[in-house]
């Protein structure tokens, strides 16, 4: 699956390899809405910052949509472990 990062996932001023590297390691996730299937998760980047990162999967596409540090309303959350969407060596 490949990742595409939008124009709108530039707001809070993070590095592309911060979103890539955040969902290239494990993370948390938790559905927000179908269809489109859209996604929140939680997980780190390379330089081990909490991100929250929002994404539509369409075309056997992530399509990041927003990304930011993680808020504490997103700690708090019961997200569950993610699933795997592609392999390591891919981004």
């Amino acid at each position: 699956m490949s990742i595409k990062i939008l124009d709108s996932a530039h707001k809070h001023n993070l590095s592309d390899d911060s979103r890539r590297a955040c969902l290239a390691k494990e993370h948390a996730e938790q559905l927000l809405d179908y269809p489109p299937e859209k996604r929140l998760y939680a997980g780190f980047d390379h330089n081990g910052n909490p991100l929250e990162i929002i994404a539509l999967i369409e075309d056997n596409t992530i399509k990041v949509i927003h990304a930011m540090k993680l808020r504490n309303a997103s700690r708090e959350s019961p997200l569950k472990p993610a699933r795997r969407f592609y392999k390591r060596g891919m981004l």
